[in-house]
């Protein structure tokens, strides 16, 4: 078999086992787990960076942004505020000043429980829709709490432990950041009763200290104490908390308006489009002596996927490329005949 022959059939044999693979990872990844699992570890893997410095995940929110954290502009949070419906907005400003009594309204005012169905493909307006009627998973329901958020006066960002998302939002009046479930509607404090923020949960549970759970759902199925299953599988093992990773940016309304912008392309094509052109952050992993085996796992899936994207680019380039020289020295041998067949000139002359 010449190797033009070769390469034509390994060509073939990988283009179309590279649509299989595609059909399957999107057809499949919004109803099995698993898939969707190996897909969220390529992302973390490609878009996770790390930081020993404590300020890249402590300081103030004008602070972060000058460690490059995304924000949404004024403008795009007063186009959103004219948007969404007037109750969502009223629930978290009218009524508290405080700002825990506003968080807290803002999340009684979407967080439901219900059959928690996927909802990551749909729009943000409809996924706050979704939310309140139970549907989404943990990063839905950060989404949504810090869309609402930034129209109620609030800042917030996403932050992940191990195996759940949820959120934090800036104190001012008292100079910090605060923990928040959107979708159980659990706040922490110390013994003291001081609030405390994803990070001092964090070390708290890895150094076991007592930290008090505060449950304020109200909705039927609401979380009511630890021992709640959804509970412990969130936050039971203190081993939960040795990954913690900070979204760097909470631009989730930016990132909405473009995604609208591109809505004449299927949703992976979307996701793909926001993060080549930078509009969805990078995450930020917190480097220290309980995240190292959380590096490592996102360091192999990031390496596994730039194998396996390495191994179809030559698989696929091969064919092109042998047809392509095998033109190139077609021409360049016919030129020769040409030139060989042609009379000398200056003989003639």
């Amino acid at each position: 078999m010449t190797v033009l022959r070769w390469c034509r059939v390994a060509f073939w044999t990988n283009l179309g086992l590279l649509v299989f693979l595609g059909s399957i990872f999107i057809g499949l990844h919004e109803s099995h787990v698993w898939i969707r699992g190996i897909l969220v570890g390529f992302r973390n893997g490609l878009m996770t960076r790390s930081s020993a410095n404590p300020l890249s995940f402590t300081s103030s929110p004008g602070g972060l942004v000058g460690y490059e954290f995304y924000v949404d502009s004024p403008a795009v949070v007063a186009g959103w505020r004219s948007r969404l419906p007037h109750d969502l907005i009223s629930a978290g400003v009218s009524t508290f000043e405080d700002e825990v009594e506003r968080a807290k309204a803002v999340v009684l005012s979407f967080s439901r429980i219900g059959e928690n169905r996927p909802i990551y493909r749909l729009s943000l307006l409809d996924k706050i829709g979704e939310t309140q009627r139970g549907n989404g998973f943990c990063s839905d329901y950060v989404e949504v709490f810090l869309a609402l958020s930034e129209v109620n006066g609030l800042t917030a960002r996403e932050v992940q432990n191990n195996v759940h998302g949820f959120a934090d939002f800036f104190s001012p009046s008292r100079l910090k950041w605060i923990f928040v479930d959107p979708e159980y509607a659990i706040l922490a404090t110390d013994e003291a009763g001081v609030y405390l923020s994803s990070l001092e949960l964090r070390q708290r549970r890895l150094m076991g200290l007592p930290v008090r759970f505060v449950f304020f759902g109200t909705a039927d199925g609401s979380i009511k104490s630890e021992t709640d299953p959804r509970f412990q599988a969130s936050y039971g093992d203190a081993s939960l908390f040795k990954r913690y990773v900070l979204t760097y940016g909470n631009n989730v309304l930016t990132e909405a308006s473009r995604s609208e912008s591109l809505a004449f392309l299927p949703w992976e094509a979307r996701q793909l489009l926001l993060y080549a052109s930078g509009t969805k952050p990078h995450l930020l992993l917190l480097a220290d002596s309980f995240t190292e085996k959380s590096a490592q796992k996102e360091r192999w899936y990031g390496a596994v996927f730039v194998a396996i994207s390495g191994y179809f680019v030559i698989a696929l380039g091969c064919y092109p490329t042998v047809v392509l020289w095998a033109r190139v020295m077609a021409w360049k041998t016919s030129g020769i005949r040409q030139h060989a067949g042609q009379p000398n000139q200056s003989s003639v002359a």
